[in-house]
C-alpha cells in the first residue's frame, strides 16, 4: 500500500466506574488518526517495530464482562461487572519495566543511543508511570510528551492524537528520531521507531 490510514477511537467513559477512584480519574475519551506512507529512503520513515505480549498479566486490566461470556443482565451490572478494573500497583510496576525495556531494547537493535532520540510519545496511561519510565530512562521529562492532563488515557487513540498535537505544536519535525511505545489490557506491548518525514 502507498498510504495506510491508522485509526485508534475509544469512548472508555462507557465502561468506568465513577464510584472507583482508582480509575475513574484515569480515562477519557477519544479519537486520533495517523497516514502512514510509504518511504523510498530507508533511513526515513518506520526503521523499526516490535509487537509482543504476556499472557501472565491478563487479569491485570480487565472488563470482567460483556460480550458472550458474561452479557449485560441486571446482576452483571449491579455488580459492576461491565466496568474497568485494574491492579493498580501491578499495571505501575509492569508498565514502567516495559517502556524502559522497549526504548531500550528498539534503540538497541538499531545501533542508537538515547541522545539520538528526540522525542518519546509514550501511551498516555498514568502521569506518574511516564515519569517514573523518565527516570529510569534517565532523561528529562520534557523529552517525553504528555497531552494526559488535558484528555486522560483514552487507551487506543492516546498515541494518534499525541502525534497530532506534538506536530502541531512543533515538538516534532523533520528528521527528528520519534520513539513510540504503548502497552494495554492482556499485557500486550508495541514499540516503533520512527525518522519523522
Amino acid at each position: 500500500a502507498e498510504h495506510v490510514l491508522v485509526i485508534g477511537a475509544e469512548t472508555l467513559t462507557r465502561v468506568t466506574d465513577y464510584t472507583d477512584r482508582g480509575t475513574c480519574i484515569l480515562f477519557g475519551d477519544g479519537a486520533g488518526a495517523t497516514v502512514v506512507a510509504r518511504v523510498d529512503d530507508s533511513e526515513d520513515g518506520i526503521i523499526d517495530a516490535h509487537l509482543a505480549a504476556d499472557g501472565v498479566g491478563a487479569n491485570l486490566m480487565i472488563l470482567p464482562a460483556s460480550g458472550s461470556r458474561i452479557p449485560a443482565r441486571h446482576e452483571s451490572v449491579d455488580q459492576k461487572l461491565h466496568c474497568t478494573r485494574l491492579e493498580g500497583r501491578a499495571v505501575y510496576k509492569n508498565a514502567i519495566a516495559n517502556i524502559v525495556m522497549m526504548v531500550n531494547e528498539a534503540l538497541a537493535r538499531c545501533n542508537l543511543t538515547m541522545d539520538d532520540v528526540s522525542m518519546i510519545i509514550p501511551h498516555q496511561m498514568n502521569a506518574r508511570i511516564i515519569e517514573s519510565a523518565a527516570k529510569h530512562l534517565s532523561i528529562p521529562l520534557d523529552k517525553i510528551f504528555i497531552n494526559l492532563d488535558q484528555y486522560g488515557n483514552t487507551s487506543g487513540a492516546t498515541i494518534p492524537m499525541a502525534i497530532d498535537q506534538a506536530k502541531r505544536e512543533g515538538q516534532i519535525k523533520t528528521g527528528d528520531l520519534v520513539c513510540l511505545v504503548a502497552f494495554g489490557g492482556g499485557m500486550p506491548w508495541a514499540s516503533a521507531l520512527v525518522r519523522w518525514r
